[in-house]
């Protein structure tokens, strides 16, 4: 594994849809390098600090939202000449985002008022959409981008609109069987659309884009509900995690539940790996203070991984339900491109990374780390997971087993990666810089 320098990055850094480029941010700066010299490509200077950068779906152009001046530019990544800005003086930016084409951007305004949709070649507005309920959240483009689903709040009562991109009209609209409507995902074949609740309530609503509705599921009422759900790449399943600390898997021919996974505190039953990082202490084979009942798996100059036999007993934080939004239940919740695995983060655990057979529809392997886990993400093309604790290693778990890579770069400690979209490079981001 080879490693690039550090490069300072205050803000966002982001690979382009094709690969060939990384953008990133140093306040007013934007610097766009090529992947593979990470000489710089392109570099521009916005009005004010970049809070959020997007690539067109082509890599043609990119965005720079730079909300304090209310404000959305754009540049070409291949034309240094052209360059396109949008000013909302009066009722301010909050969120942008392009259109599936590349060619729109929808940008939302302050306190929600209205989304306008621009085109980059045309110096007149294209549309305005009303009463958007969220900003960044509660807006979804089908997989073939020819359709979106927009959740609207009107007379204190949640909506869907579905608008045909190609003209931005307005082709159905419906009401939700919802209570408090927070979000909304297309399944990955387009065919249906999940809606689900806030943390107030537990409840999830299926539908098909005309507006008929497939299934409502509430697992359990009168306790905070839903924190993550994720479809599976065939979009026969789809899993929905919980404050309960349970991940529950719906069947999309029937909507029955065929599978319960608990994030136990000991886990002493079924067949899983279980992986523990420990101190390295040198070479005499051993690791947690010379236990011999560990397997050595993987070995590192600081640290390493050890196979450790059931039961198993994990540590739990205690939570504090006086404070907003409590550390417990399924944060994070993701399958992997091939669908046969789903990775989970049960955030009263942070030491811990799950992940799930969906085949065997039972534990497959437990991950435990000295340190909590900072970010875990699936690589795009192949069926392997990269995780970050916030020190200066990276971790790699496949089906063959774990690993852990010490970088070589003095004084990055990782805070957050993201996958290339060919699987091939990383960016490994801590506060003030990153590396690829």
């Amino acid at each position: 594994m080879d490693f690039s320098e550090l490069f300072k990055c205050v803000g966002s850094c982001v690979f382009s849809p094709c690969g060939r480029f990384v953008a990133h941010s140093v306040g007013y700066r934007l610097v766009i390098k090529d992947v593979q010299s990470l000489e710089i490509h392109q570099l521009y200077t916005c009005i004010g600090n970049i809070s959020k950068i997007e690539w067109s779906s082509d890599s043609e152009y990119i965005l720079c939202c730079v909300p304090s001046k209310a404000s959305v530019e754009l540049w070409s990544v291949n034309n240094h000449e052209w360059k396109c800005a949008i000013t909302q003086k009066g009722e301010g930016v909050s969120f942008a985002r392009f259109a599936p084409d590349g060619r729109h951007v929808l940008v939302t305004a302050e306190f929600q008022l209205r989304i306008t949709i621009y085109s980059l070649f045309n110096q007149h507005t294209v549309a305005h959409i009303k009463y958007p309920k969220l900003s960044s959240r509660g807006l979804a483009f089908s997989p073939n981008g020819k359709y979106m689903a927009l959740v609207e709040r009107r007379e204190g009562k949640d909506y869907v609109s579905i608008i045909v991109t190609d003209t931005w009209e307005l082709v159905k609209h419906f009401s939700a069987e919802t209570r408090h409507l927070c979000d909304l995902a297309w399944s990955p074949d387009g065919r249906m659309l999940v809606l689900w609740d806030d943390l107030l309530s537990y409840r999830v609503a299926v539908y098909y884009p005309d507006g008929t509705l497939l299934h409502t599921f509430a697992a359990y009422e009168n306790a905070l509900g839903i924190k993550s759900l994720a479809w599976d790449p065939s979009s026969r399943l789809l899993a929905i995690g919980s404050y309960d600390e349970k991940i529950r898997i719906l069947n999309q021919l029937t909507w029955k539940t065929i599978a319960e996974f608990e994030h136990k505190t000991t886990i002493s039953t079924g067949n899983p790996v279980v992986f523990r990082e420990v101190e390295y202490s040198g070479a005499s084979g051993v690791g947690n203070g010379g236990d011999t009942s560990a397997q050595v798996v993987a070995n590192h100059s600081r640290s390493r991984y050890v196979i450790q036999e059931l039961p198993v007993h994990l540590k739990s934080l205690r939570v504090d339900f006086k404070k907003p939004n409590p550390k417990k239940g399924v944060g994070v919740l993701k399958f992997s491109c091939d669908g046969k695995y789903i990775m989970s983060l049960n955030d009263n655990m942070p030491h811990v990374l799950w992940i799930w057979s969906t085949a065997r529809l039972d534990l497959c392997t437990l991950i435990i780390q000295m340190q909590p886990i900072k970010s875990a993400k699936w690589d795009p093309q192949h069926c392997r997971l990269a995780l970050c604790t916030g020190n200066s290693r990276i971790y790699m778990w496949s089906a063959d087993g774990c690993s852990c890579v010490e970088l070589p770069t003095v004084g990055c400690n990782v805070q957050s990666l993201k996958w290339n979209s060919d699987g091939q490079s990383l960016i490994l981001k801590d506060a003030k810089s990153f590396c690829v």
